[in-house]
């Protein structure tokens, strides 16, 4: 039972719910998501400040679980080096509900030195 201030996460949780007129279920969801995606935001934010400081390529590993209940969205990225624009592109996006991937900065001689694969976006038209 984590405690925010004075207020247990499952009460702050309930009166969150109540308001948005939705289940608990739904808000812990969207809490997580929210959690998630704040997290995203500051690893990709580092990364540029990074980036514009030293001039290296940088990549952000999508890294996570490789199973049955990846979902097509993570199963095409999973373990694999996203440029920073594939990165900012899957900001806030619903196939990556309950997602349990994170991503993580790396350079780009890193990924070169491990023989990861660079993700590519497949182009819609």
């Amino acid at each position: 039972l984590s405690i925010v201030g004075s207020f247990k996460v499952e009460k702050m949780q309930a009166q969150i719910a109540k308001s948005l007129g939705v289940s608990q279920l739904r808000t812990q969801a969207l809490i997580e998501r929210s959690v998630r995606d704040f997290g995203d935001q500051v690893v990709k934010s580092a990364g540029k400040e990074r980036q514009e400081q030293t001039g290296e390529d940088l990549y952000y590993l999508y890294l996570g679980p490789k199973d049955h209940k990846n979902r097509p969205f993570c199963k095409v990225r999973v373990n694999k080096a996203l440029t920073q624009e594939a990165a900012d592109s899957m900001t806030g996006t619903q196939e990556r509900y309950n997602c349990r991937h994170n991503l993580v900065v790396v350079t780009g001689e890193y990924v070169k030195e491990n023989h990861i694969e660079i993700y590519r976006e497949l182009a819609t038209s």
